[in-house]
């Protein structure tokens, strides 16, 4: 079962043709983006999104991120890592936070879910891969944006001050405590403001901090898949959500953990070239 947003759904999606460019707007069941590869000691991989209406009959409304990484050949325990999120416009809907892989593996798949509101929806991430006594991390380029969800609550907002539309400009604005904020669409992950735009559970809008969304990363493999065993399946972490000068809490953003959606996948054989 996917982590959701705990909000009334109510109305129908609309479906229509997908267009199949990163910048488009798919109108349609789900959209795919690009893949990347990249190599890392002597294992090579790809990752890539996908964007999908829920299959849920009784969550129609809800609106699912899927994350992918993939290598040539399976790679040892915890040498995959992988963060899927889900975007709402320009705003963060919701997170799978890391997950490795348990088993030896070729392949990694997890979920963020959830009904932000009538809108365009995409799907982003971030995959790690481990070498040499580090995980190095590499960006998800995002999906084509999908129109779902429901207008079934009302966004808030306590902010006073106007809100940046950076679309990958790193020229962010900053607030009084001389913070940047804004929305992290398309802007790599070096790059995001300190305060990222955010909608919290009970659909107020507001800012995490950047440094709250990513957790200091395990130094080695049995590290990461330690403290994965260590968590309750469809447990989650709590956030602060805040106003654009990161003083005033208002509210709470949640982080999936561990999910019991995970997919792994495994070669047949280990002679794939790597």
């Amino acid at each position: 079962m996917f982590l959701k947003k705990k909000f009334a759904l109510t109305s129908t999606l609309i479906v229509g043709v997908v267009i199949s460019t990163v910048t488009s707007v798919a109108f349609a069941g789900s959209a795919q983006g690009p893949k990347s590869s990249y190599e890392v000691g002597s294992y090579r991989y790809s990752n890539y999104a996908e964007v999908l209406t829920s299959p849920m009959p009784h969550k129609p409304n809800d609106m699912v991120a899927t994350g992918h990484v993939e290598a040539k050949t399976n790679v040892p325990t915890g040498y995959m890592g992988l963060k899927t999120e889900l975007y709402y416009e320009d705003k963060l809907c919701d997170v799978q936070d890391w997950y490795y892989n348990k088993d030896s593996a070729a392949g990694l798949e997890t979920s963020a879910q959830g009904n932000c509101g009538a809108g365009n929806y995409y799907a982003t991430g971030k995959t790690a891969a481990y070498s040499f006594g580090e995980y190095k991390i590499y960006d998800i380029t995002n999906t084509p944006k999908l129109y779902g969800g429901a207008n079934s609550f009302t966004i808030t907002s306590s902010s006073t001050s106007s809100e940046s539309t950076n679309k990958g400009d790193s020229s962010f604005p900053k607030n009084k405590n001389g913070e940047t904020y804004g929305s992290a669409e398309n802007v790599a992950s070096g790059s995001k403001p300190d305060l990222i735009k955010a909608i919290g559970v009970d659909g107020t809008l507001g800012y995490v901090r950047a440094k709250d969304l990513d957790t200091k990363m395990p130094e080695k493999p049995e590290e990461a898949i330690s403290k994965q065993r260590s968590l309750a399946e469809e447990s989650y972490r709590e956030i602060k959500l805040y106003d654009e000068n990161g003083e005033k809490e208002i509210g709470t953003f949640r982080i999936s953990q561990k999910p019991d959606n995970v997919k792994e996948s495994k070669k047949d054989s280990s002679d794939d070239y790597k």
